[in-house]
């Protein structure tokens, strides 16, 4: 079967450059190749692991079924599909660059994805995560995702509102013994501007870059001022292996916000609704003293608490030591439980972060 391979590294097809590697592996380019690889699977009782950019994984051991490699990379600029008054949809197959698609909508006059500029990866990561930044989510442009169920080999698609999104996540990360794997997805682009700026930060990286209030800023100026905060404050995956932001910020209500600022007076928090408030995971750890910590191999990175980094040689159980001793220390001083971004994967596929990560969303 020349389409398969056997006994492949995985260090060049995750961000963080884990050296596992995988029993079966082949590369997606036709739904012809997925149903070739559903067929493999079901017949042999593999379990299987698709990769897009890898830019949101960390690898902790040898994988022991199929890893399928998104190369599905068909775009339809052209859709005909009922849409509002001045927008227009796009179809993308899931193996094509994220920020290749934000930069090509607006060369094409179509907005919306310009606070998401420079976020590594795949669209069909998009709806996973539901990736976000800036003001912005996946989820505030997206009308429907395809896919492909591996257990049944039928095809689907949910709108929006069955993808049952939230902050990083979606049906698709929440219930992990699910067998769908995205093969496209529609979103909703405008054909006029309508700029996000919301982010504070954002606001003023726009003002320094244009020399004008943030308002009257482009679309295109909204990207260059997004891509510029983001190469200062992200390391790029290509120098620094890295999976970005490792920990979601955590969620408090009034109560707990309050208690908390008796004590710590500088907390850094930003309302999300009534009563509740998002408080910055990176502001917790820094003040642990854990930014720029390195040890056997991985780390945190000297400019971004919330980044965990590889240096080399290490493997992803040592990085979940790390993640979970920065979750006790913060949980013994702040009362916070910090929840991991990324995915945990392993031999058989998805981990319970229990088994090596105590994960608890919000104050207890």
């Amino acid at each position: 079967m020349t389409w398969l391979q056997q006994n492949v590294e995985l260090k060049a097809y995750n961000s963080l450059g884990f050296a596992v590697r995988a029993r079966y592996f082949c590369q997606l380019q036709t739904y012809e190749d997925l149903q070739r690889a559903q067929y493999f699977c079901r017949h042999r009782k593999l379990p299987w692991l698709v990769l897009g950019g890898g830019s949101n994984v960390v690898l902790t051991d040898d994988f022991a079924g199929l890893v399928m490699q998104m190369q599905m990379q068909q775009i339809d600029w052209s859709s005909t599909s009922p849409c509002p008054p001045n927008a227009r949809l796009i179809r993308v197959e899931a193996g094509y660059s994220w920020d290749q698609l934000v930069s090509e909508s607006l060369a094409r006059g179509l907005y919306g994805l310009e606070n998401l500029s420079l976020i590594p990866g795949q669209v069909g990561a998009a709806p996973i995560q539901n990736i976000g930044a800036y003001g912005v989510e996946a989820k505030d442009l997206i009308t429907r995702v395809e896919g492909y169920n591996m257990a049944t080999g039928q095809c689907f698609s949910l709108s929006v509102e069955q993808c049952r999104f939230g902050y990083r996540t979606s049906i698709f990360k929440a219930q992990p013994g699910h067998q769908r794997l995205i093969t496209a997805v529609t979103f909703c682009l405008q054909q006029r501007p309508n700029i996000t700026i919301t982010y504070q930060g954002l606001a003023a990286a726009v003002e320094q870059l244009t020399g004008q209030a943030a308002k009257f800023a482009s679309p295109v100026q909204i990207r260059q001022a997004v891509i510029d905060l983001r190469r200062k404050k992200l390391p790029d995956p290509a120098n620094i292996a890295n999976v970005g932001s490792f920990f979601k910020n955590p969620v408090v209500n009034q109560c707990q916000l309050d208690q908390l600022l008796q004590c710590w007076s500088s907390l850094v928090y930003f309302p999300v609704s009534l009563g509740y408030y998002r408080l910055a995971a990176a502001w917790l750890i820094e003040q642990l003293g854990w930014k720029g910590v390195c040890r056997d191999g991985v780390g945190v990175h000297h400019n971004q608490a919330l980044v965990l980094v590889h240096h080399g040689g290490a493997d992803g159980r040592a990085l979940l030591v790390l993640a979970q001793d920065i979750q006790r220390d913060v949980k013994c001083t702040f009362g916070i439980g910090l929840e991991v971004e990324p995915c945990i994967l392993g031999s058989q596929g998805k981990l319970e972060l229990s088994q090596f990560v105590t994960s608890t969303a919000h104050p207890v």
